[in-house]
């Protein structure tokens, strides 16, 4: 991206930017994105600019002293609120967001309905969907993790507690803490496995002291958080140093038989109106280099990410839907419409339809990454 003019410097503000800005190249070792004056502008490169601001939130958030961390905390507001221009702002709203995680400005916050669980949704998504399609891959994760023998775990969207009770099962003698956003999720997941300690966090704003656990796991909630390198440079502060991170993330939607064909009967019967939910969201993350874009942003590096193909066996593709249409946020959507059950009785008929009667098989393709410290 080419530079361009951002202000004129005898601005007293844009002079105690510049300053900010030295200092931190000089803590950073690295160029901030700003030129020198020319002809009473300064000049910048937005794209420069932008992997300055996110080194520096990292370094910023691993900080565990508070007087540092407030410190720091004024002086990049202070100089991302000097920024002007379209490009500028957007840098300086994501700064922001990263560092005050719970003001107005995150670009999507807790209550988005793509991330909410309300309490009548946790027993379908567990009776209908949980041994279809996310037991085989619990399985498979908490086989990875097990090689790596961690005495302390943590675990982020944990829903019911599908991998919860895998990874304790491999590894009993390890003590887990398991946390999800929603508090309709952890109410469930906590009657249903009670070996591990429950509670409700969210990824972006994690409640525990820095360097505490040896693994740190996550299967397919990373689709759902709304700033990735905010919520793994979390996962990151919490790692020990020697620490692993491993998670999963679903892969194309056409590459799931049970997701697409749900998604193909939802716009068959909704045609232009269907929700985008699982092709968006669970679906929606699906490139290798953006996660470990994402994960260098927030001082992690990717180790390994191994993509696998599992059979899921549902008891019939009724079921399945049901799991969808009661277990998932595409609820919502329906739900409050007048129509609703003759809309899920549609939908449930295509997909039997395609996928046939009786007990259904259907492939899902998913990767499974492992992370860890930079070196």
């Amino acid at each position: 991206m080419a530079v361009k003019p951002v202000w004129n410097p005898s601005i007293g503000a844009a002079g105690l930017f510049l300053r900010h800005v030295a200092v931190f190249e000089a803590e950073l070792g690295l160029a901030s994105g700003f030129g020198p004056m020319e002809n009473d502008e300064c000049r910048m490169n937005p794209a420069a600019f932008e992997v300055f601001v996110n080194a520096l939130l990292i370094q910023h958030r691993r900080t565990s002293h508070a007087t540092f961390r407030a410190l720091d905390e004024l002086r990049i507001a202070g100089s991302i609120s000097s920024l002007r221009g379209r490009h500028e702002m957007a840098v300086a709203a994501t700064a922001r967001r990263r560092i005050f995680p719970g003001s107005t400005l995150r670009r999507v916050n807790a209550d988005d309905a793509n991330r909410r669980w309300t309490a009548s949704m946790p027993e379908a998504y567990e009776r209908h969907l949980v041994p279809a399609l996310f037991r085989p891959f619990a399985a498979a994760l908490a086989a990875r993790a097990a090689v790596l023998r961690p005495g302390r775990i943590l675990e982020l969207a944990a829903g019911t507690g599908a991998l919860t009770s895998a990874l304790l099962t491999a590894l009993p003698e390890a003590s887990m803490v398991a946390t999800d956003l929603n508090e309709a999720m952890v109410t469930a997941g906590s009657a249903r496995e009670p070996r591990a300690h429950w509670q409700q966090a969210d990824a972006q704003q994690l409640p525990f002291e820095d360097g505490g656990f040896d693994l740190v796991v996550c299967q397919f909630g990373v689709m759902f958080f709304p700033d990735r390198p905010a919520a793994y440079a979390e996962v990151a502060r919490v790692l020990a140093p020697q620490g692993r991170f491993v998670f999963s993330s679903w892969g194309t939607l056409a590459a799931h038989g049970f997701d697409d064909a749900f998604q193909t009967a939802l716009e068959e019967c909704l045609p232009g109106e269907a929700p985008p939910f699982l092709r968006e969201v669970p679906h929606g993350y699906t490139d290798p280099a953006l996660v470990a874009s994402d994960l260098t942003a927030a001082g992690l590096s990717l180790a390994d990410a191994e993509e696998i193909t599992l059979d899921g066996v549902a008891e019939s593709a009724a079921s399945v839907a049901t799991g969808f249409l009661n277990g998932t946020p595409v609820s919502a959507a329906l739900q409050a419409r007048p129509d609703a059950e003759t809309l899920q009785a549609a939908v449930t008929r295509k997909m039997t339809d395609r996928l046939g009667p009786g007990p259904v098989t259907a492939p899902m393709t998913a990767t499974i990454y492992t992370a860890r410290h930079q070196a």
